[in-house]
């Protein structure tokens, strides 16, 4: 592994730098590890491998740690392939972050009061009529990478698991940052969280996704 890998865009990979909750926009420490999650995938790295300094978060990630029942090795050039048989769509960066609409604080609904013929008052809530909804005073300016990227929605088997294409990229995007040609990959159950090990101090978990039917297989469960 590469001891000195980008640190900032190892951490960048993981959590959302526009979302407004400070737990999402910005790396944290929690039970011992430096951790970045933008909800659905989660990096764990062991402080002593991290050269910045970070503050601890309220997130336990105690809890998304899963027992192994599923393990196996994947290689970087497997997952990779996998990723190439789906389509794909233009990646996009931001340039100019979205400004949040003041009158809704970014919620896209305002709260509406009626006072009826009776006197009693009514509350309701409805789109914001000043961002119509969403949420945004002004949306986001962004411009491609030059990178193609899986749709949004394409998703990944690995054997009885469905994830996601985007972690996978960013799984993949990790493990060259690192120099990591293959991963430990481990799974409670086939609803349960999927644990990814690329070293002794460097972990990724990412959410399954039961909505959609695998584009791809990379390994399947035999039956």
């Amino acid at each position: 592994m590469n001891t000195n890998f980008d640190e900032s865009a190892l951490l960048g990979l993981f959590y959302d730098k526009e979302h407004f909750h400070e737990q999402i926009c910005k790396p944290f420490t929690s039970d011992g590890y430096v951790c970045a999650t933008e909800t659905h995938r989660l990096i764990l790295i062991k402080p002593e491998l991290c050269k910045g300094e970070y503050a601890p978060g309220k997130l336990s990630v105690k809890r998304v740690i899963n027992p192994d029942n599923i393990d196996i090795t994947l290689t970087l050039a497997k997952l990779k392939k996998a990723i190439k048989k789906l389509s794909t769509v233009k990646e996009m960066e931001v340039v100019s972050p979205a400004v949040k609409c003041k009158d809704c604080d970014g919620d896209g609904e305002v709260e509406w009061e009626y006072v009826d013929t009776h006197g009693y008052t009514h509350l309701d809530y409805h789109k914001c009529p000043v961002c119509n909804g969403t949420g945004n005073e002004r949306e986001a300016i962004m411009k491609p990478t030059g990178r193609m990227i899986p749709h949004k929605e394409a998703v990944i088997g690995i054997y009885e698991q469905k994830i996601n294409a985007e972690h996978i990229v960013a799984l993949c995007d990790a493990m060259e940052l690192l120099g990591v040609d293959k991963v430990r990959y481990t799974a409670s159950h086939s609803m349960g969280g999927n644990t990814f090990i690329l070293s002794d101090g460097i972990t990724v978990i990412i959410c399954p996704n039961v909505a959609y039917t695998p584009g791809v297989w990379v390994n399947r469960k035999k039956k």
